[in-house]
C-alpha cells in the first residue's frame, strides 16, 4: 500500500450568506424526527475531482476563490446549514437550530502530495488514510458535564484539499441533526450548479428550492417533547460513534454491482420465494451483502461463533408515507430506524442465508411503510436502541447507510463529475455504505471499512456467489 496520507493546512475560511440578502434571525424547531438525531454519528462524506491541468496557482487564484463565492450564495437558500444547533442545559426549553447575523461554515483550505490515483481507486486502501481530508465538528458527550450555559454546535464543516495537477477532494462533515441523506445531498447538488454556472439562476429554474417548513410535520400528540425528556440525559449512553471506537487497522474498498447481477439476485428471490413481499434492488443488495460480511466473521474468530441472533438495521424516508404528507424538497430529518433479526446459523446456510435475508428485509420495509404517524413510525425508540447497542458491542448488529438512488455522481462543480465518492461514516458505525453506481446504468455501488481479513473474505464471498447464480 501507499504510504500514509498526511495534508498540510494553508488557510481557514468563514463562509456566511451574502449580507442583505437573508433574514438576520431564524430559528427552526426540531421535530420528532430530529431529536434522536442528536446523539447521532456525524455523516462524512467524500466527494474526489480530477482536474489533471490543475496547478496549484490555478487551484488557489482560481478555483478556491469561486467555491467560496458559490458557497456564499448557495448559504443564501439553504441558511439553517450556517446555523448552530442550541441546546438550554438549564431549562426546559426545547433544543432548536438557530441562526443569527453573521454564523457561518467553516471552510479549510489544505494541500496533498498523496497519490490522488491510488486514492480514488475501488481496491482496498488505510481507512486511516481519509480522516485528514476532513475538519471535524465537535460532538456533545454530555450536556450535563459542563455548566449551565447554552451549547451552541455548528452543523456542518468543509474541507477542500488540493492535489495540484492530480485533482481536489471536498470532505463534508454534517451533523445529523441538520438533516438526512435527502437533505445533504440536495445542499451538494445546489452548491455545485451554482459553482458550475457561477451564479444560482439554473438552480432556482430547476424549482429544487428546500422546504424548511416545520408545521408541516404534524406532531399533535407532542412526541418531540416526549423524546427530548428520554434522550437529554442519555446523550453520552447512544453516542456511539466517536473516533475513539474507530478500528485504525481498517481498509476501505468499494464494490460496484452490475445491474446484471442485482436483476440474478432478484430472480432467484421469485423464483425460490415467490410470496416475497418486497423485492427490490434495495433488499436483495442488502440482504446479499449482509450474509457475505456474516460469513465473513471466521476470518476474525480463532474458534466456532456460537449460535446467536444476527441484527440488521436500515432507515426509511418517511415523506411520502405521512399523513399529510411531507413535499420531496423537505429539508429536515425524515427518517425511522427498523431492524431485522435472523439467527446465525440460518444466515451462513449456503442455500437459504440469502433468500431469509432478503425475505426478512422485505417484511419490515413494507411494515414499516405502512405506518403514517408519529407516534407509530418512532414508538419504542428507547427499547430499539438499547437491544441494538447490545448487538452492536457484540458484534453482531449490521447496518446500511445510503441508497441507490442517491447519486452524488451529478454533483458538477463545473469540472465534470467526481470521480469517486466515500461515504466515509462507516469507518466508525460499520455500516455498509449503498450508493449509485457511476460506471454501470442501474448498477448500486457498495462501500465497506473492515479489519483486513474480513475484507479478503467478504471479497471472496461477494465474487463466488455471484458468480454462483445462475
Amino acid at each position: 500500500m501507499a504510504p500514509n496520507l498526511s495534508v498540510t493546512m494553508l488557510e481557514q475560511f468563514q463562509v456566511s450568506p451574502p449580507p442583505n440578502t437573508i433574514p438576520t434571525e431564524l430559528s427552526l424547531p426540531l421535530t420528532f424526527f430530529d431529536i434522536p438525531c442528536i446523539p447521532a454519528n456525524r455523516v462524512q462524506l467524500l466527494l474526489l475531482y480530477e482536474l489533471p491541468n490543475a496547478s496549484k496557482t490555478h487551484l488557489l487564484q482560481t478555483i478556491i476563490p469561486d467555491l467560496k463565492r458559490s458557497l456564499s450564495l448557495t448559504l443564501r437558500h439553504y441558511l439553517p446549514v450556517a446555523s448552530n444547533l442550541m441546546i438550554y442545559p438549564s431549562n426546559n426549553a426545547m433544543p432548536e437550530l438557530r441562526y443569527v447575523a453573521g454564523d457561518s461554515v467553516t471552510l479549510i483550505l489544505a494541500e496533498c502530495d498523496y497519490d490522488f490515483h491510488f486514492l480514488k481507486g475501488n481496491h482496498p486502501r488505510k481507512a486511516d488514510d481519509f480522516h485528514p481530508l476532513f475538519h471535524k465538528l465537535p460532538r456533545i458527550s454530555n450536556i450535563h458535564e459542563s455548566r449551565d450555559s447554552p451549547k451552541k454546535i455548528p452543523l456542518l464543516a468543509l474541507q477542500v484539499t488540493i492535489f495540484p495537477n492530480f485533482g481536489m477532494a471536498i470532505g463534508f462533515s454534517f451533523h445529523h441533526v441538520l438533516g438526512d441523506g435527502i437533505s445533504n445531498i440536495s445542499f451538494i447538488k445546489a452548491w455545485a450548479s451554482i459553482n458550475k454556472f457561477g451564479g444560482d439562476a439554473e438552480f432556482l429554474a430547476s424549482d429544487s428550492l428546500p422546504c424548511f417548513d416545520r408545521s408541516i410535520c404534524k406532531d399533535p400528540n407532542g412526541l418531540a417533547q416526549m423524546m427530548w425528556i428520554q434522550i437529554k440525559d442519555k446523550i453520552g449512553k447512544f453516542s456511539q460513534f466517536g473516533d475513539e471506537n474507530f478500528e485504525h487497522s481498517k481498509v476501505r474498498a468499494t464494490y460496484d454491482v452490475k445491474l446484471e447481477d442485482i436483476n440474478k439476485l432478484k430472480n432467484l428471490v421469485l423464483k425460490k420465494r415467490p410470496k416475497s413481499a418486497h423485492v427490490s434492488s434495495f433488499t436483495v443488495i442488502c440482504a446479499f451483502v449482509w450474509t457475505c460480511l456474516v460469513k465473513s466473521k471466521d476470518a476474525e474468530a480463532d474458534k466456532n461463533i456460537d449460535e446467536h441472533d444476527e441484527y440488521f438495521c436500515f432507515l426509511a424516508n418517511h415523506r411520502a408515507h405521512l399523513k399529510p404528507a411531507l413535499p420531496t424538497n423537505y429539508f429536515g430529518n425524515c427518517l425511522s430506524l427498523s431492524f431485522v433479526k435472523v439467527m446465525y446459523s440460518q444466515l451462513i446456510n449456503e442455500n437459504e442465508g440469502f433468500l431469509i435475508a432478503a425475505e426478512k428485509i422485505g417484511e419490515a420495509i413494507v411494515k414499516i411503510t405502512q405506518v403514517t404517524d408519529g407516534i407509530g413510525i418512532l414508538k419504542d425508540v428507547e427499547s430499539v436502541m438499547s437491544i441494538l447497542q447490545r448487538a452492536d458491542e457484540k458484534g453482531n448488529k449490521i447496518a446500511v447507510s445510503g441508497s441507490p438512488k442517491f447519486d452524488l455522481y451529478e454533483a458538477d462543480y463545473g469540472w465534470g463529475r467526481p470521480e469517486t465518492v466515500e461515504n466515509v461514516t462507516n469507518d466508525v458505525d460499520g455500516a455498509i455504505a449503498l450508493g449509485k453506481s457511476r460506471n454501470f446504468e442501474g448498477g448500486v455501488l457498495v462501500g465497506l471499512s473492515l479489519p483486513k481479513a474480513k475484507m479478503d473474505a467478504f471479497e471472496r464471498f461477494f465474487n463466488d456467489g455471484l458468480r454462483m447464480i445462475v
